[in-house]
């Protein structure tokens, strides 16, 4: 598999007594993994992000805006 650069819509949660997402933060991963499926390699990217750049967050979930 070629490099995918995808762009995405990553949803996270700043309150633990939100229903929602109150937070959104877009980003941009290049993946190039053919082994495992694209929607679980972009899953497990984004909860890593929040995981390690956003600890005080609880991820929610991502919409991949675009491809490229």
């Amino acid at each position: 598999m070629k490099p995918l650069n995808v762009t995405v819509e990553i949803w996270a949660i700043s309150d633990p007594n939100l229903d929602e997402a109150d937070v959104v933060i877009t980003r941009d991963f290049v993946v190039a993994n053919n082994k495992i499926g694209l929607e679980d390699i972009i899953s497990s990217l984004c909860s890593k992000l929040i995981k390690e750049e956003f600890s005080h967050l609880q991820y929610v979930g991502y919409e991949i805006l675009k491809y490229s």
